[in-house]
């Protein structure tokens, strides 16, 4: 599952690369959205996966829905025009890419942008997204998980540093 990670990797870099002075902050969609973040930025995430088109020669197809989130401070002036024009500007080099893939990769299809999230106020935010489908090819099976380390996890339920459900009242 190497075209995976490659697909990530190529991403960012090809985004950078792209956007090079114009854009802070390239990554993948971050695991705490409680953090700063440094804007411009743009944000990767794999939202979800289906059967791709079978080309019959073993490689298994899986189609992707990609999301690339695009955040602006509510600092810069005319932020609600620049987002848009960050929105077009991504659609655009999203829409011929193949990541550095030939080969591994379709082309995009069915590529949107549109609004996304936002926050108000002096630390605020616009956020458009652009999103489009993708189908990868994968050849032989590389997963062999090694860095997984054994560790207990709590499915909703939410933990304090204590160890105590918080929903829960402690006497």
């Amino acid at each position: 599952m190497s075209e995976i990670n490659d697909l990530h990797v190529n991403m960012i870099a090809d985004t950078q690369a792209h956007f090079a002075q114009q854009v802070v902050t390239v990554d993948d969609y971050p695991e705490n959205l409680n953090s700063k973040v440094n804007t411009p930025a743009i944000f990767f995430e794999v939202e979800t996966g289906g059967q791709g088109l079978d080309l019959g020669d073993d490689r298994v197809a899986i189609k992707l829905n990609l999301v690339a989130h695009l955040v602006l401070s509510n600092d810069l002036p005319n932020v609600k025009r620049e987002i848009v024009a960050f929105a077009s500007e991504m659609f655009r080099f999203v829409c011929e890419n193949f990541w550095n893939l030939n080969g591994k990769i379709t082309a995009p299809e069915h590529i949107e942008i549109g609004p996304s999230d936002f926050k108000p106020g002096k630390h605020g935010f616009e956020s458009w997204y652009c999103s489009w489908e993708q189908t990868i090819y994968l050849g032989v099976s590389e997963w062999a998980p090694t860095d997984f380390t054994p560790t207990q996890v709590y499915l909703g339920v939410n933990i304090n540093e204590a160890g105590f459900d918080v929903d829960e009242q402690v006497v």
